[in-house]
Order: C-alpha cells, then sequence, then structure tokens
C-alpha cells in the first residue's frame, strides 16, 4: 500500500490582508514555486502540497490554478477565491484541468 502526506499550507494565504492584487498574486505565486520545486522536491510522489490561490478575483486565481497544474507535488488546490456569481468558470476550470490529469 502506497501512502503520501497531504500538505495544507501552514497559512491562510493572503486573507486578510489589505494588499494589491498584484501582490497578492506575487505572494501566492512565491509560495506555490517554493512548494513545488523546494519543499515536496524530496519525495513529489509522496509529499502532495496543496497550491494556495489570489484572492484578488476569478481571473487571478484560474491563472494560478492552470499555471501550478502538473507541476510536481502540487496535487490540489486551496483558499478558493470570493466570486460566488462567476464560481462555475472556476470549476470548469478545475475539471478541465483534472480530465488532462492521469488519475
Amino acid at each position: 500500500v502506497e501512502t503520501g502526506d497531504l500538505l495544507f499550507p501552514a497559512i491562510f494565504g493572503t486573507r486578510g490582508l489589505d494588499i494589491p492584487v498584484e501582490v497578492d498574486v506575487a505572494i501566492c505565486r512565491g509560495y506555490n514555486d517554493w512548494l513545488s520545486e523546494e519543499y515536496t522536491a524530496a519525495d513529489p510522489e509522496r509529499l502532495l502540497g496543496l497550491a494556495i490561490l489570489p484572492k484578488g478575483g476569478i481571473e487571478e486565481a484560474i491563472t494560478e490554478m492552470r499555471r501550478v497544474a502538473g507541476r510536481p507535488g502540487i496535487y490540489g488546490v486551496v483558499n478558493f477565491p470570493d466570486c460566488e456569481s462567476e464560481d462555475d468558470r472556476f470549476f470548469e476550470a478545475a475539471l478541465e484541468l483534472a480530465a488532462g490529469r492521469p488519475g
């Protein structure tokens, strides 16, 4: 039986911070790059990282989700953005990415 460790971020992303969207995106990108390239690199098949998404809006969240999809050690995302009227677009993008990834 193979095992893995699901790695939730120790931070709550950038929620609660009053920062410009571009700073929010940069923080999330930096964390996600570190998670993939450094932290999970020791064993990306066992260390299952969850990337964080920027809170700025649906476009930023979808862009980051697509950017990290398929990266070593990244197996999902957390910190869904607050954009109820556009939820379907986010989940359509997530399903599109999942369909292209081996199960």
